[in-house]
């Protein structure tokens, strides 16, 4: 339209030769040019994306520092928070900090005449006991290069054998083949959503939660002081672990010491039970 305005009133001036030889580039600036401009238009966003070296990184759904930055244990540490807040020495630390647990289970089974709900707790605990150490220990020998959360096979074990220790010690403090089954059926339900990965992080933790008193409750009906004792030592355990971040990554050795009284007050409560 405005072309063709122009060409009346070019046919009107005395500079027609001059009118005749703008209107080529009058057509091109308002036809030409914005059709040009939506063809660039993506070759030029091309052009402005980062390169490949750095794209952003996301984990658990928080944006973080460009891959290029993160290189380094300092900038993974700044940029993905308490992901990696653990140094390759604290993990360590909490492979060795289960050995107490698994050593006084050792000696319950093939070293002391106990009954057999000692039994059950005992080998609840060694069941276990393989894959927290090793998810620990491959934590300290891959630190920075393996993430310790997403895509970790070795903490989906670990978690999902919690609740296989936890079914054997409700059997041990229950002496019920009803609420062993009961406990078994939650159990297996949070070790499939764990396995595959789905759910959140409180999800899996109120998971943890219930199937730790799942064991702790039946006591109740044996020793209202050793049921106070399994709960004041779970809570123990339950709180340096969940502010493992306030205390700088020690939080999760503290929360595996604790586990000596924990595991104390189970077998004192299994060979009452049974």
């Amino acid at each position: 339209q405005v072309s063709v305005v122009y060409l009346v009133r070019c046919a009107a001036s005395r500079a027609s030769v001059r009118c005749a030889l703008e209107w080529p580039g009058m057509v091109a600036a308002t036809i030409a040019l914005p059709k040009l401009r939506n063809l660039l238009a993506p070759l030029l966003a091309r052009a402005h994306r980062a390169p490949p070296g750095e794209e952003k990184l996301r984990i658990n759904g928080a944006r973080l520092a460009t891959s290029a930055s993160v290189k380094t244990l300092e900038g993974r540490k700044a940029a993905e928070g308490d992901i990696f807040l653990m140094s390759p020495f604290q993990e360590v630390l909490n492979a060795l900090t289960m050995l107490p647990t698994a050593c006084m289970s050792w000696h319950a089974i093939f070293h002391s005449d106990c009954g057999p709900g000692v039994e059950l707790i005992a080998f609840g605990i060694l069941v276990h006991f393989p894959f927290s150490f090793g998810y620990h220990v491959a934590c300290a020998i891959l630190h920075g290069r393996r993430h310790p959360v997403e895509g970790n096979i070795a903490l989906r074990l670990d978690l999902v054998f919690i609740h296989v220790a936890a079914t054997f010690m409700a059997y041990g403090t229950s002496g019920s083949r009803t609420w062993f089954f009961l406990v078994a059926l939650f159990n297996a339900t949070c070790s499939y959503r764990t396995a595959l990965w789905r759910g959140c992080l409180a999800e899996r933790r109120a998971c943890r939660c219930v199937c730790a008193l799942a064991y702790i409750a039946p006591i109740l009906a044996t020793d209202i002081v050793v049921c106070l004792w399994a709960l004041a030592s779970f809570v123990a355990v339950a709180v340096p672990f969940s502010t493992n971040r306030q205390l700088s990554g020690w939080g999760h050795a503290i929360s595996h010491v604790m586990l000596v009284s924990l595991a104390s007050a189970l077998f004192v409560a299994a060979s009452k039970t049974w």
